[in-house]
């Protein structure tokens, strides 16, 4: 019994350490400002954020939507959203510019042992400029082996928020 009790006390700290590291949701708004700046090559102080309401542009992949602006122009929008790997969950972040193409998307926690490879830039430079519609993992977008899981959540969350984001009247 005691050792049922030290699993499921284990267990618990496991879950509520990675939802508070942000298995669950990556981000906060100075997070996102933070990579939009270094990203983007300007200055964080003179980035803010709008959050914008989920009614607006709403999907099971995103976490948190955002306006951004630069000197108080927008620039963009940044989407937090989340995918699921073959065990566990993952964080990633697009950022789109002013005319909703994507400019680009990096995976902000990672946390499985298989799949990884979908957190490598140079992968995640084939969905630049991509501005809604279809994708298909293995076909419209390269296939990574090991991956098939992640990569597939991934495409799928991309195709689906990118295709909301260009319909909606932001």
């Amino acid at each position: 019994m005691k050792t049922f009790a030290r699993l499921f006390t284990i267990t618990l700290l496991i879950t509520l350490g990675t939802s508070l590291l942000g298995a669950g949701s990556y981000s906060s708004s100075l997070k996102v400002i933070k990579l939009i700046s270094k990203e983007n090559g300007i200055d964080r102080n003179a980035i803010s954020v709008i959050e914008i309401d989920k009614e607006i542009i709403s999907s099971e992949y995103i976490d948190e939507a955002y306006q951004v602006k630069y000197e108080g122009s927008t620039i963009g929008f940044a989407i937090a959203a989340k995918g699921k790997g073959r065990y566990d969950p993952f964080n990633y972040l697009i950022y789109f510019n002013k005319d909703k193409g994507i400019e680009w998307i990096r995976v902000t926690a990672y946390y499985s042992n298989h799949g990884g490879q979908i957190a490598s830039k140079k992968w995640l430079e084939q969905f630049k400029g991509f501005t809604g519609g279809e994708l298909k993992y293995g076909e419209d977008v390269q296939a990574i082996s090991g991956a098939t899981l992640s990569g597939t959540s991934i495409t799928k969350g991309i195709a689906e928020i990118s295709t909301k984001l260009k319909s909606s009247d932001l």
